[in-house]
């Protein structure tokens, strides 16, 4: 009986659940120019709400910033700095999803994707600029997802950013390299955003530790999960690139790249 009434429901939650994705992709959906409502913010301040609402977390550390700033020197020949290669800017333009919606600047997956040799030289002098001289096009378009419908506070709105398909080749290229030259300092048990590995690696570890403690004679476990709020807007920037440049030998103009990527980012 327990069983029949569990597979009874089971197409009812698959479907709900399938709406839902569907919903938030907004596939197959009536486009709406229905202004969302928040009870306290208007339509044209919206945005400028939801920022202050998930950064209320943020710690004003500018002094601290600007102080590690202006330790770090663009010249540090004895530390390798990146050096694109057009053919890894094609491969990375390749690579472009092709139903991805496009950032601020309006350029589709689709068109990198079909004219990755064409673009490949004009985007690898980007990146290379950029990258010299430690300036990202940070520009973004937020839309807000309502997590409840219909909205009735900040907390019921998800922001998902529509980010350059550009920008993101050039993260990509940025992000193997950094991999490249901290990947044999990185903890071993370190199972979130690591390639090849997933929740049930770091699962399987736990179960397989634990088994292996309970095989001593009297012996217990006892385990400490915590969950961080916020926990990348409370980042500490000045912290980070002291880690960067002590810990992992980081070029400081990479660095300088770096904080300017997560800095005065608009949208």
């Amino acid at each position: 009986m327990i069983d029949a009434m569990v597979l009874s429901r089971t197409p009812t939650n698959l479907c709900s659940v399938w709406q839902g994705l569907k919903r938030m992709a907004a596939v197959n959906l009536p486009i709406s120019n229905n202004p969302v409502n928040i009870p306290g913010s208007t339509p044209a301040s919206l945005l400028n709400d939801l920022n202050s609402f998930f950064s209320r977390f943020e710690i004003n550390n500018s002094t601290q910033l600007e102080d590690i700033r202006s330790t770090l020197i663009p010249d540090d020949h004895n530390v390798p700095c990146i050096s694109f290669l057009t053919t890894d800017v094609v491969m990375a333009l390749e690579r472009s999803k092709a139903n991805s919606a496009p950032g601020a600047d309006n350029i589709s997956g689709r068109v990198l994707r079909h004219c990755a040799d064409q673009l490949g030289t004009v985007f690898q002098e980007l990146f290379q600029i950029s990258n010299s001289t430690g300036t990202v096009p940070k520009h973004s378009t937020i839309i807000p997802i309502p997590k409840r419908s219909p909205p009735r506070a900040l907390k019921d709105l998800r922001p998902v950013t529509l980010s350059s398909q550009v920008k993101k080749a050039m993260e990509r290229l940025v992000k193997h390299h950094i991999l490249t030259l901290t990947n044999s300092k990185l903890d071993p048990l370190q199972f979130a955003y690591q390639s090849h590995k997933s929740v049930d690696d770091a699962k399987a570890f736990i179960i397989d530790t634990i088994h292996r403690n309970l095989e001593l004679p009297h012996s217990s476990t006892r385990l400490l999960f915590a969950d961080f709020s916020s926990a990348f807007n409370t980042l500490q920037l000045h912290i980070l690139a002291e880690r960067l440049q002590r810990n992992f030998n980081l070029s400081s103009q990479l660095i300088l790249w770096i904080l300017d990527f997560l800095t005065n980012r608009t949208q």
